[in-house]
């Protein structure tokens, strides 16, 4: 007998294809030639470099390895969240008619951005709408709606390049023991639209090919930017929890509430990303 779609169980192959159905320093510069010099008992007048802006950013790379990584998805109205997509983007339905919020939470003991700047630990939050594929790519695709890390650098430049979101220092994933022991949870408080889950392994892990792409987009203030990762090495544990969203924020409209029960996975994998200035047609 087939399940509700909005409040019945997910299968784990259904939620396998939808879970991953589901993750400013300005520059100056100013001159000073230490001191007026007097020609002919005249001052000649010490003029100021204007401050100049950030150079443009046309991609960040960043790479990294053991990580592990939750990703929830909550189904929600399609009439609903399409309402929030800007002009080009259409929203993913299942074969139900349903639409899904995706909120991705990651952690990885160290990682690699640009091929040179190296740090311990990071931390990664992403929530969106599984969209169509824009580009007629393949792969799961999620429209944007935040992005956060606690990598000063990354954050600095995802914000540069026009993602949705940037650095935040209280991002957080915290798994507890080894995947999929324990409880997971995580958080990302950005203003206005903070997201937060809990949520425990249905059953032990096991490889899971098929599952290596997942492409996120936002329109930003100049271009679009498309964020894609390549995942291998993965392994995943079905998984059920809670996702939390502020009150008043987009979220909570798009749940018609503050909380809702989630179904998705709990991840081990190593990944690679670019995120570019999308141009149409490459």
């Amino acid at each position: 007998m087939k399940e509700d779609a909005l409040s019945g169980p997910m299968s784990v192959s259904r939620l396998l294809v939808i879970a991953l159905v589901t993750m400013l320093v300005p520059l100056s510069g100013c001159f000073d030639d230490g001191g007026s010099e007097k020609k002919d008992d005249v001052a000649e007048e010490q003029t100021a470099l204007p401050v100049l802006a950030p150079p443009p950013l046309s991609e960040v790379v960043f790479a990294a390895a053991s990580c592990e990584q939750a990703a929830l998805l909550v189904p929600v109205d399609a009439e609903r969240v399409a309402a929030y997509l800007p002009d080009g983007y259409a929203v993913y339905r299942d074969d139900s008619g349903v639409a899904w919020f995706g909120a991705s939470f990651t952690h990885c003991p160290s990682f690699v951005k640009d091929g040179s700047y190296v740090r311990d630990d990071l931390h990664l939050a992403e929530a969106g709408i599984i969209i169509a594929s824009p580009d007629g790519t393949g792969g799961i695709h999620v429209y944007q709606f935040l992005t956060t890390t606690d990598a000063d650098r990354l954050g600095r430049d995802l914000g540069l390049l026009g993602a949705a979101g940037g650095h935040l220092e209280a991002t957080a994933y915290a798994p507890e023991g080894v995947l999929p022991v324990g409880g997971h949870n995580g958080a990302a408080p950005w203003p206005g639209l903070s997201v937060s889950f809990e949520a425990t392994a249905a059953q032990a892990v096991a490889p899971t090919p098929g599952i290596d792409r997942i492409t996120w987009w936002h329109e930003g203030p100049d271009a679009t930017v498309r964020i894609a990762y390549a995942y291998s090495a993965v392994s995943a544990a079905p998984a059920q929890g809670v996702v939390t969203v502020e009150e008043g924020s987009p979220f909570s409209d798009m749940f018609g509430a503050t909380e809702a029960d989630a179904g998705g996975f709990l991840f081990a994998h190593r990944f690679e990303a670019t995120a570019a200035h999308h141009v149409a047609g490459t």
